[in-house]
């Protein structure tokens, strides 16, 4: 059994969810796949050791956000997605969560190429997400998912927090982004205030300040 999307085959597609019944239903919705669906019932060590001892021989990746809260996987679906990445993988984030700030990394972004709310899991949007991420490997992007490197100034450091919020230029000077201080250069993290220029690769075409990414951080 193979699927050839973007020119790509693709014989296995894992299935990764800490919740056995959403894995069982994905396989479900999946099945008119002409794929072998793999559902993978946890993940160990660090998401290099997990890919190669569980995933390794897996064409693409459906997995759900959050992987950590259960135990399931000592990380979350954000860094697989990276990793996936990483290994030129196509794979695709699902979650029944509406606002995933808090569970995925602005930098992680940089390498999801769809998110897909659980509620909508559906066939069409799966061949819509494969084929995104496939072009991202191949470095065709949407515009509003293209990174550009670009200015970015930290606009406010609230005392004891853990995040900075941000500005990009060229877009609109209300419209904050939240970023964490782990994201931040290790040089800026301690001493991030106000005023701070710093630059990034960001896709400065994106929707919405939600759908912003930040990655390869670089102080000015």
């Amino acid at each position: 059994m193979t699927m050839t999307l973007e020119g790509r085959t693709l014989r296995k597609i894992a299935v990764v969810d800490d919740d056995e019944s959403v894995r069982a239903s994905y396989i479900d919705d999946l099945s008119d796949l002409d794929v072998e669906l793999i559902g993978i019932s946890g993940l160990g060590g660090d998401v290099s050791t997990a890919w190669e001892s569980s995933l390794g021989d897996c064409d693409a990746v459906v997995t759900d956000l959050v992987l950590k809260r259960s135990g399931y996987a000592p990380f979350n679906g954000g860094a697989l997605v990276v990793e996936c990445r990483r290994r030129k993988i196509p794979a695709i984030l699902c979650t029944s969560y509406s606002d995933v700030n808090h569970e995925l990394l602005r930098c992680e972004r940089r390498y999801v190429a769809a998110i897909l709310p659980q509620a909508r899991f559906d066939l069409d949007l799966i061949h819509d997400g494969l084929r995104r991420s496939i072009g991202e490997i191949e470095g065709r992007f949407i515009p509003e998912r293209r990174p550009w490197r670009t200015q970015v100034e930290i606009v406010d450091a609230p005392a004891g927090a853990d995040y900075v919020s941000v500005i990009v230029m060229g877009r609109s000077p209300n419209e904050k982004a939240k970023v964490y201080k782990s994201e931040l250069p290790s040089e800026i993290q301690s001493r991030a205030k106000p005023g701070t220029i710093l630059h990034a690769l960001v896709n400065t075409g994106a929707k919405s300040a939600e759908d912003l990414y930040f990655d390869e951080w670089e102080p000015k």
